[in-house]
């Protein structure tokens, strides 16, 4: 069998149009992406306008993206709605408070308040709300992921959940996690990473395991390489794009257990190819 690795371009066009669930809504993944697109042009606009009331709005945002993936379940709604609920105005920002909005943190209650009580700190005390700031920093220095980024250094906040908080403002950050990363790997677009020049230096391993972060640092890396390879198509897709566009595919198809067989992909997917093979 010939290896070759598949084109994003070719990758794209077949699964952005299966439909895919999230929090209760059914759409097409080209939707999902278009959505994610309008929410990060939305979210860029409470930066331009300075309040106490889009501070809010923006602490919350990045708050819900730094707890979600580590809260069990399903629980992006609710964690959003419990977030609007107790925390309205800055006066509502106070232990008591974020207790209520953490049952479900993984490493509990205590754990994951502290957490919110460490963000809101870094934003209050450190940067005195200039949120403009913050996320000039993140836009200037995302080839290299803002590796100094101080929210990276609170307990439980790795490159992952601080990505994920970061892409609601900014298209060139993608949250690696385990579905993303799957579908990556068994595609065959991980083998992109040997045409990454950055890897000569060992600063950056290649790998498939967003915990390890030689290897986090090389996905983000992989995306944008990824991204650029679709530049000047029909179709050109952000870093964050291609983060969406995996996620939704990893949680409705490219399960933990494979689908190749109602895969749409199942005949250029390196996976699929060996799979068919050895039937």
């Amino acid at each position: 069998m010939e290896i070759r690795i598949p084109d994003i371009n070719e990758i794209c066009s077949k699964i952005t149009r299966i439909n895919a669930k999230f929090n209760g809504e059914t759409k097409s993944i080209n939707e999902w992406v278009l959505k994610c697109r309008e929410d990060i042009n939305k979210n860029n606009l409470l930066l331009k306008e300075k309040s106490n009331e889009n501070d809010m709005r923006i602490l919350k945002i990045i708050l819900q993206s730094v707890l979600i993936r580590a809260m069990k379940g399903e629980v992006s709604e609710k964690i959003r709605v419990l977030l609007e609920e107790n925390l309205k105005t800055k006066e509502d920002l106070i232990l008591e408070n974020y207790k209520k909005i953490v049952d479900n943190y993984r490493w509990g209650i205590d754990k994951g308040a502290q957490v919110i009580s460490d963000v809101v700190s870094f934003f209050r005390e450190k940067l005195n709300w200039d949120f403009v700031e913050y996320f000039q920093r993140a836009k200037e220095d995302y080839e290299n992921n803002f590796q100094k980024d101080k929210i990276k250094q609170i307990k439980h906040i790795g490159f992952k959940l601080r990505d994920l908080a970061l892409s609601n403002f900014n298209e060139n950050y993608a949250a690696n996690d385990l579905h993303v990363v799957r579908v990556i790997t068994r595609i065959g677009l991980l083998n992109e990473g040997f045409n990454i020049e950055c890897l000569k230096s060992g600063s950056l391993e290649m790998g498939n395991n967003p915990s390890d972060e030689k290897q986090y640092l090389f996905l983000h890396k992989l995306i944008l390489r990824l991204s650029k390879l679709t530049k000047g198509t029909f179709n050109e897709y952000s870093p964050v794009d291609l983060d969406r566009i995996f996620w939704h595919f990893g949680r409705t198809v490219c399960k933990s257990t494979p689908n190749c067989n109602n895969c749409p992909i199942k005949d250029i997917c390196l996976t699929g190819k060996i799979l068919c093979l050895n039937k």
